[in-house]
C-alpha cells in the first residue's frame, strides 16, 4: 500500500517552513515517500528527495530532487517505520547535523552531510 498523504508529515519532520515550528530545525528539503503496514505508523519501503528549497541546507549540502534516501544519521531508511524516522528528525535542533547516505539518479552512493538552520 502507498501512502503519499504522509507527504505533508514528512514535509514539516523534515523542516520545510512552518508557521507554528518557530525556532526549530530546517534542513529544507521534502521527501515521498513509499510505505507498507499500518496507516498511523507504516514502514517506509522507499523515500525520495521530491523538493528543495532554494537557498536552503540541503541545497547548500548538494542534496538533489531524485535521490533515493538509504539512511539518516545511520539509520536505514528502508524498512523504517515513520515514526522511528520523524523522531529522528525532531530530535535534531539548529546547527546539528544530517547524514544522509542517498543513492543518485546515475546509480552512484553519496554521503550528503546538511547542517540544520533554523525556521
Amino acid at each position: 500500500m502507498s501512502l503519499r498523504t504522509l507527504l505533508l508529515t514528512v514535509l514539516l519532520a523534515l523542516g520545510l517552513p512552518g508557521p507554528a515550528l518557530a525556532g526549530k530545525a530546517s534542513f529544507g528539503f521534502a521527501v515521498e515517500l513509499d510505505t507498507s503496514g499500518f496507516m498511523l505508523n507504516p514502514t517506509i519501503e522507499a523515500a525520495s528527495i521530491a523538493r528543495i528549497a532554494e537557498g536552503s541546507p540541503a541545497q547548500k549540502a548538494g542534496l538533489r530532487v531524485g535521490d533515493l534516501l538509504l539512511s539518516a544519521n545511520g539509520t536505514p531508511v528502508a524498512g523504517a517505520k515513520a515514526k522511528k524516522l520523524s523522531a529522528l528528525m525532531d530530535s535534531l535542533g539548529p546547527g546539528d547535523l544530517l547524514r544522509l547516505k542517498v543513492r543518485r539518479l546515475d546509480g552512484t552512493e553519496s554521503l550528503v552531510e546538511v547542517v540544520a538552520g533554523t525556521r
